[in-house]
């Protein structure tokens, strides 16, 4: 006797399509310029977990990879974020679940790194 096979059920190709679309990690970067060698970003990452595996990555770090990624120089991270955060509670995520991940930061130099201001008379400083 020989199955015929028929066309696949509508909920079965939207549970295949829903799982290949939460399996991929997405990743985007804002750059905001401040002055003409600085400024701003704030880069975003997501994640799906399962079964306390992280795919691709955790978005923490898929975050962080795509701020690297933008070549910045002098990049300096000032706050990360992973949504949702249940404190003593996140373990309900790692068995199933997506995460939100926000790095936010500067990149350049604002002049003010630079140390001290060259003196008035034009001379190098520690010259005398």
């Amino acid at each position: 006797m020989v199955q015929q096979m028929g066309r696949p059920q509508p909920a079965r190709v939207l549970a295949a399509t829903a799982l290949a679309l939460s399996l991929a990690g997405c990743a985007s970067i804002d750059l905001t310029r401040e002055t003409q060698s600085s400024g701003s970003f704030v880069s975003k990452g997501f994640a799906f977990t399962i079964a306390s595996i992280d795919i691709p990555r955790p978005a923490l770090l898929i975050a962080r990879d795509n701020a690297v990624d933008a070549r910045l120089t002098n990049m300096r991270v000032t706050h990360s974020s992973v949504t949702p955060d249940l404190g003593w509670w996140d373990w309900l995520f790692d068995i199933i679940g997506v995460r939100w991940a926000t790095i936010e930061g500067t990149w350049g130099f604002s002049g003010a790194e630079a140390g001290t201001t060259p003196p008035a008379d034009g001379s190098a400083p520690g010259s005398r």
